[in-house]
């Protein structure tokens, strides 16, 4: 299917079909958030939950916005502005499927919803949070031991949790399997989970360093849980969430296969929810093509059309921002043309009414 903006790399390598722009710089667009329907096969109402657990750093959600349909037109390239919002608003309580489209968000009267929704730039997973970390501080731990020694886990909550779960995977609920007692939600992030308009976070490490915390998870799902492939939405009771395909066990063998819901909740539900939080912001945020990096680059493109150098028969300038660059060129270049016409025409008319004059003196 085709649509009226470039698909970034995001979106293309999720599949994404459902796409979110944010109206902040209204009526210019930029795309914050989107799904492949074709994998979560959700209603509405559950769409409208997950954003609003994705925005709870930043949106009151007492405001009553509704999403629907949107058209988009080129401004430039790789930006966008609202031509016509159309269709039904989507009720925040349908059971009703969401389906495939553009959306954006607006009042009942019709105005924009100029606030803040879904975020331009998605967030990455724990683990690698944790390799950015690393590379930002080379010598740790010896030059900052914080991040290592916020996720280090007591023996005394290990010893905890084996007691409590008997060597039980919590996800799979199998005892026959290798496992290990894991963070559900990283103590090292803690700063980051806290409402914005809390007013104190100070101490929160130390109170995400309890067995409420942890979980006994089997080795084969320890990557894929710290990658946030998968989460719980316990509102959904327990329902587990699939993002991204599973890798296999065994180059030969198949994918990993989860069961529909967690079969038992033995770390808090607030941490639950924190992990599944962070997992929707690892995955519907972001994908707006106007902040990556673009290759062929916007600039070289036009250098080459500004110099003549260009060949039309190429094929980058048959798809992507290649088409928008020399659609965009074109249409300068026609319109430059026509303004030069437009001033001949005027040199010429007032030429032509000196003339009159004279002759009538």
């Amino acid at each position: 299917m085709s649509y009226p903006f470039v698909l970034s790399q995001r979106c293309i390598s999720q599949k994404r079909d459902m796409f979110l722009f944010c109206l902040q710089q209204y009526p210019v667009a930029l795309m914050s958030g989107g799904w492949n329907l074709a994998r979560h096969h959700i209603s509405i109402e559950t769409f409208y939950r997950w954003l609003d657990i994705i925005d709870d750093h930043y949106r009151d959600r007492n405001v009553n916005f509704q999403l629907r349909r949107i058209n988009l037109t080129r401004l430039d390239v790789l930006r966008y502005v609202v031509d016509t919002a159309d269709g039904p608003f989507l009720p925040r309580d349908s059971t009703e499927f969401l389906t495939p489209g553009v959306y954006g968000p607006f009042f009942a009267d019709g105005q924009p919803y100029t606030g803040r929704v879904g975020n331009l730039f998605h967030r990455t997973t724990f683990q690698e949070r944790e390799r950015q970390a690393l590379l930002e501080c080379p010598g740790m731990p010896s030059q900052d031991p914080s991040f290592n020694l916020h996720n280090e886990m007591p023996q005394v909550i290990i010893d905890a949790a084996i007691q409590r779960d008997g060597g039980v995977c919590c996800v799979t609920g199998r005892a026959d399997l290798p496992v290990i007692i894991i963070w559900v939600f990283p103590p090292s992030l803690a700063y980051e989970s806290y409402q914005q308009r809390d007013s104190n976070k100070e101490g929160l490490h130390e109170l995400y360093r309890t067995v409420e915390n942890v979980i006994t998870l089997c080795t084969e799902l320890t990557g894929p849980f710290t990658e946030n492939m998968f989460s719980v939405d316990f509102e959904d009771n327990n329902r587990i969430i699939t993002f991204v395909d599973l890798p296999q066990v065994h180059p030969s063998g198949p994918p990993l296969i989860l069961p529909t819901h967690l079969p038992r909740l033995s770390a808090s539900k607030l941490f639950w929810h924190l992990h599944f939080k962070w997992s929707l912001r690892v995955h519907f945020l972001g994908g707006d093509a106007s902040l990556e990096v673009q290759d062929p680059d916007p600039n070289d493109l036009i250098d080459e059309l500004v110099e003549d150098r260009a060949d039309p028969n190429d094929p980058k300038w048959h798809s992507g921002v290649g088409v928008e660059v020399w659609e965009e060129f074109l249409g300068q270049k026609l319109a430059a043309t026509h303004a030069m016409y437009d001033s001949e025409d005027d040199e010429d008319a007032e030429q032509a009414m000196s003339a009159s004059e004279d002759d009538e003196n």
